[in-house]
């Protein structure tokens, strides 16, 4: 694992326990390859100057005679060894001190109390406290451990051991832990956090987490398994580097050379029989402990539980603990690598036992694939009934190689349609949408089970929308689902899966508003909570959210998702793609806390759909962070994003995506990844494909104009300059941005997309057009949501010229978690404040920008103090600190507020005197208090660029700050 350290708290643990008089010293108790000798040898490397580390090597030895365990879980100090019956002990041989007493050949004879003297009196002479390390302290010999206990007990030594579970521990360092005196630290499965840490760490470089916590749970959360998993990932190419981070490229290896090797050496620590225990739980899947024992033989399971490699399965019910605990493999002996590396003779021997077992016993088989996967793999025939149903759990269970083995071996024509559904979720689960979609239209031409018809054309809705298609590929849909349930009698009445079809066609043709009706009787009528009427929920909130109905679309989503976690059908594939459309919403709705928490549980409960939804699920944390201030925290991730999506974009979101990654770098002064950003949304404008989201295009696209405005850039069409434009060439393209952003503001009102009209309003608010207060107060009144009713407030109070209240409304947008919105308000109430000579409620918004740029760190384009869009004689910064001057601010205040060196500032108020010819602050306020003749020019140009009188938001005057209020 290289000298990363992953638990970081448990390191902190060991080091205190070191420095602890209390204690000797330390037992790290964790499963094979839990990270515990990693762990040792960073802690004896971050305590290097404190205390000299000695590492004690052992051989295997002979185990000890089992004993009761101690209170603390170890080998206690009774029943021991030297009192049970049998042969004498022999004397003491200590072969792990041995190069510490000297010479080797007498030390095994060397009577205990000498080698205890001559141990003391060679380490009292060293210059650091000495402590002894000790890696599987079981497999110590019994005159070394003897002597170590002896060491400990006196204080003339410390200890780090490490064991694994269940290990028999010599009785004297066994009766240290129990007494307190050695501390106990166990390691468990890595967490989300140390998991992404490692991958990092391995592959050199940032990690989608969909691939950390795919490959985490494949190897059960143990460090050395999760290495194996990702060298053999990069070998076969399932992940692959794309500008510096890795991403999944296909289906996730679950066992490879390396990890079968690792597993190989692991058994054979153990006897034949409690292998073949091991082999026939790997081969069988959890068995009932009875059925065990009938198989590999009795009294197996007790031990290879205490040593970590066996665990109880916890029961779903009473009934299913009736029948005796199941039996599975402990995380950190992960069933497919163990599958590989059972020899034929012997998995064909189990197999015939375990038939024999299950036929006498036939209440004590556990439903599963195992069995099934077990006969496939001994190339035995299995009825075409039994391969569709292990086809079906197999994809429930994400088993998609053993489902699509089985689905294709079905031969009976009657099955072969239900054979090919289970097929198609198993396309739709590895994102191949456009062959799932070919073999829908064949399963409705030819399957005569009703509901396998209502679940193909389910799907067939769900592959129209992942593959990004149009509504004639819905339309051809809906032809075929109608063909298929006049042919059938049960189907002929049914009119709801062909009405949900046309209302989705009329969403995509962007007719949301005329889709309302529809849905809105498509759900009132039904009562039930099958996939159609989830599937029309959810299309129903898209549509509110569309119209601007922010309330009604995020109580659509959130009653629709606790509706999924419990879903009445078993569609999995299909309430994947669901839940996070209705999340998405969530995010729109500005219902951001509920969304973060909805993902967790998507994460938690739906761990097998980051195979293909891995990027979306980043997105929209990403989303979530861009919409709260933390740019810098969502930036690295939508550069992610962005590279996973050309891999796989189920709900093409990539353009969407590109548009928030060019507005944080915009914000963030990123102009590399500006100009990629932009650069890559003009090839998917001129050379990708339809987007499903038809307005999605259209706010991406004022996002990067908006950033690109800042950077000079008249169109997002344009490329981005590599250095900074001249002022002029910066206030033209402001303009032509302005202009440009007008335009498709007007064409989403035109086509009734409220919502997304106004994030280009605000967009052009941004930019100082106070053309866009109207229309910014009339499509946020009434939507419902905090974030609704705060933009509807800051368009208001800014047509009022009213600084109170868009003070009032930055604090309540701050305290809400909406920074960004809340900077933009502070901004702008500093400007009216100051201009109305309010001075102390300036000073006011002051502070409040000040405490926003600490909590957004790194976002300049909302920070600045003033409101100057064209160019002026005087820099941004020069205008912040003549304003502040003007108002009565020292420099030294000034210098506190803005971040500067009172020097820096006492430079920029000299510069300010000699461009403005003054001579005191009187005279700045006098001067700052009028446009300069080329301001003035400006404005002109400007205002008279623009139809209409504009508000006065949009004077781009510095404002007058002569009053002090």
């Amino acid at each position: 694992m290289g000298e990363h350290i992953l638990r970081a708290r448990a390191v902190l643990e060991l080091a205190a326990s070191l420095h602890n008089d209390a204690v000797r010293g330390a037992l790290i108790v964790g499963a094979p390859g839990a990270g515990k000798t990693t762990m040792l040898r960073h802690v004896a490397g971050q305590l290097a100057g404190e205390f000299r580390f000695i590492r004690l090597t052992c051989a295997p030895v002979p185990a000890l005679v089992p004993v009761p365990a101690g209170p603390a879980g170890l080998a206690g100090p009774t029943g021991l060894a030297k009192d049970a019956a049998g042969p004498a002990p022999v004397p003491p041989s200590f072969n792990a001190l041995a190069p510490l007493l000297g010479d080797r050949t007498s030390a095994y004879a060397m009577p205990s109390l000498a080698a205890l003297r001559q141990m003391i009196a060679r380490l009292s002479g060293l210059p650091q406290a000495p402590v002894l390390v000790v890696d599987d302290a079981a497999e110590l010999d019994q005159g070394s451990a003897e002597l170590l206990a002896r060491l400990a007990g006196s204080g003339a030594v410390r200890i780090l051991l490490s064991a694994r579970p269940g290990a028999q521990l010599h009785y004297g360092l066994a009766e240290l832990a129990n007494e307190g005196l050695l501390s106990r630290h166990t390691l468990g499965p890595l967490d989300q956090r140390e998991a992404l840490a490692l991958c990092r760490q391995v592959l050199g470089g940032p990690v989608l987490p969909a691939v950390a916590l795919l490959l985490s749970r494949s190897a059960g959360g143990s460090p050395r398994n999760l290495v194996a998993l990702l060298d053999e990932s990069r070998r076969q190419h399932r992940v692959v580097e794309r500008d510096g981070c890795w991403l999944p490229a296909g289906v996730l290896p679950e066992s490879g050379a390396v990890l079968q090797d690792v597993l190989r050496r692991e058994l054979e620590r153990l006897t034949a029989a409690q292998r073949r225990a091991v082999y026939t739980v790997a081969l069988a899947g959890p068995l009932r402990l009875p059925l065990l024992a009938r198989i590999a033989g009795p009294r197996l399971f007790e031990t290879l539980q205490a040593q970590g490699v066996l665990d109880f399965e916890p029961a779903d019910d009473d009934a299913q603990l009736a029948r005796g605990p199941a039996v599975r493999l402990a995380p950190a002996f992960p069933a497919p690598p163990l599958r590989r590396i059972v020899p034929a003779d012997l998995s064909r021997e189990l197999f015939e036992r375990y038939c024999a077992a299950a036929s006498a016993s036939p209440d004590l088989v556990a439903q599963g694939v195992g069995p099934a996967r077990w006969a496939l793999d001994l190339h035995l025939t299995l009825p075409d009934p039994v391969l569709v149903e292990t086809a079906r759990l197999a994809n429930r269970s994400r088993d998609t190689a053993l489902a699509l083995r089985s689905a294709a071996l079905v031969s009976a024509p009657e099955l072969r349609p239900a054979a090919e559904v289970e097929i198609v979720r198993l396309y739709l689960r590895q994102g191949y949408a456009g062959r799932a979609a070919l073999r829908l239209m064949d399963v409705l031409a030819r399957a005569t089970e009703p509901e396998l018809l209502r679940r193909a054309a389910l799907l067939g809705q769900e592959a129209v929308v992942r593959s990004g298609g149009s509504t004639v590929d819905l339309e051809r849909l809906d032809h075929a689902w109608t063909r298929a349930a006049a042919r059938t009698p049960e189907l002929r009445g049914e009119r709801r899966i062909g009405r949900l079809l046309r209302h989705h066609a009329m969403q995509l043709e962007g007719r949301y508003a005329e889709s309302l009706p529809g849905l809105r009787q498509l759900t009132a009528e039904a009562n039930d909570d099958g996939d159609p009427v989830l599937v029309a929920r959810s299309l129903l909130a898209e549509a509110e959210l569309a119209i601007g109905g922010h309330s009604a679309a995020a109580e659509l989503a959130a009653e629709t998702l606790r509706r999924l976690q419990a879903p009445a059908g078993t569609e999995a594939i299909l309430h994947n793609s669901l839940a996070l459309r209705n999340i998405r919403c969530l995010v729109r709705a500005g219902h951001l806390a509920a969304a973060a928490a909805q993902l967790d549980l998507f994460e938690h409960q739906r761990l097998e759909a980051l195979g293909v939804f891995g990027g979306t699920v980043e997105f929209l944390r990403a989303w979530i962070a861009f919409r709260q201030g933390r740019l810098q925290e969502a930036l690295p991730m939508l550069t992610a994003v962005v590279q996973a999506f050309r891999l796989q974009d189920p709900h093409q979101l990539l353009q969407y995506a590109l548009g928030l990654t060019a507005d944080a770098a915009g914000q963030l002064d990123e102009p590399d990844i500006l100009a990629a950003s932009s650069e890559a949304f003009r090839d998917l404008l001129l050379h990708g494909r339809r987007n499903v989201h038809a307005a999605m295009p259209v706010t991406a696209r004022a996002r990067i104009i908006a950033a690109g405005a800042a950077a000079g850039v008249p169109s997002a069409l344009e490329a981005v300059p590599a250095s900074p434009p001249p002022e002029r060439a910066r206030a033209d393209a402001e303009h032509a941005s302005r202009r440009e952003l007008a335009v498709l503001a007007a064409a989403l009102a035109g086509a009734g997309r409220i919502t997304e009209e106004a994030e280009v309003q605000l967009l052009r608010l941004r930019l100082g057009d106070g053309h866009a207060l109207p229309r910014l107060r009339d499509t946020t009144a009434g939507g419902g949501g905090m974030e609704q009713e705060l933009l509807h407030v800051l368009a208001e109070a800014l047509l009022a010229e009213d600084g109170e209240a868009l003070l009032v409304m930055a604090r309540t947008a701050a305290d809400s978690g909406y920074l960004l919105l809340a900077a933009e308000a502070a901004r702008h109430a500093a400007r009216l404040l100051a201009g109305q000579g309010m001075g102390g409620r300036y000073r006011d918004a002051v502070r409040l920008l000040q405490r926003l740029r600490r909590q957004l760190p790194g976002v300049v384009s909302l920070l600045q103090l003033d409101e100057v869009h064209v160019p002026g004689r005087l820099t941004v910064r020069e205008r912040s600190v003549a304003t502040l001057a003007a108002c009565g601010f020292r420099c030294p205040d000034i210098a506190q507020q803005l971040g500067s060196p009172v020097r820096t500032v006492e430079g920029h108020l000299y510069r300010v005197y000699d461009k403005l010819q003054v001579r005191s602050r009187r005279a700045l306020a006098a001067a700052l208090s009028s446009p300069a003749p080329a301001l003035a020019a400006a404005v002109g140009r400007a205002e008279s660029a623009l139809a209409g009188p504009a508000p006065a938001l949009a004077d781009d005057l510095v404002p007058d700050c002569a009053g002090r209020g």
